[in-house]
Formats: C-alpha cells, structure tokens, sequence
C-alpha cells in the first residue's frame, strides 16, 4: 500500500473523482494535490471586454489566485470523503510537472482524471494521463 499520493487536480470531473477515490483506494496515505499553471495557458487570460493583456506580473497573479481557489476545493472535496491533503501550485509543462513533483516528494503512487478523449480529439490534444502513465517512475492510476 501506498504510503504517499499525488493527486493531479483542475476540478474538472475526471480529477475530481481521482481525489475521491484517494480516500477509499489509498486509505491512510498522505495525499498530496498538485495544480499545475500551464505557460502555455496564458491565453485564457484577458480583460472583461475581451481585450489582450500584456501585463504578465497581472496574468501570473490571476493564474495563483485561481489555482489558490482550485485547491482550496480540493482540500473542501477531500474534506467531506474524510480526508486530509496537503497542496502544491507548480508551473511547467503539465505532464512533466507531475512526474518532477512526484519525483521531488517522494510519492509513491500518482492519481490523474482523464477526460477519455480518442480518435483525433486525443492525438491533437495530446493525453496528459497517459504521458504521466507512461514516464512516471511510480504507479499510477488514471480515474474517468
């Protein structure tokens, strides 16, 4: 049994049923729940009236504050399935970002939601799950 868990979370359903199964799957663990800021999300960013921003120091604060509020959802889900977590915000790419982090921490096993994506939906998005499946040092568990 896994002594430490990483959960990878963006509160979309997939990752918000990943952190659920943490409390039945890996009673006991210590459960860490990473967000990853995504550089290349910086797009997503803008004005109310649709504007670019250009002020990234702004944009950065935005992407903390959001991932500050997505964790504090984590800790709100973990919290009613009885469990206790500890969260992390990094910013990287977010595939590699986990594997680094479960590496960094010593964690023994990874949980990631996966959206189920296929066909040309999956090989033009690519597959964060699987990447993480596939170069992760540890085991992992993918949750749809």
């Amino acid at each position: 049994m896994p002594q430490s868990v990483l959960v990878a979370f963006d509160n979309a359903p997939p990752s918000t049923r990943a952190l659920e199964t943490t409390r039945t799957a890996f009673d006991g663990a210590d459960i860490t729940v990473l967000h990853v800021l995504d550089p290349a999300d910086l797009h997503r960013y803008g004005t109310q009236d649709g504007s670019l921003v250009t002020d990234f120091a702004a944009i950065q604060e935005r992407r903390v504050q959001t991932a500050a509020a997505l964790l504090d959802e984590a800790e709100t889900v973990a919290g009613s399935h009885g469990a206790t977590v500890t969260t992390a915000v990094r910013t990287g790419d977010v595939a590699k970002t986990i594997i680094e982090c479960a590496v960094a921490e010593d964690i023994d096993h990874i949980l990631v939601g996966s959206h189920g994506r296929a066909g040309v939906t999956r090989a033009l998005l690519g597959s964060i799950a699987e990447t993480v499946a596939r170069r992760a040092p540890v085991p992992v568990t993918i949750s749809r």
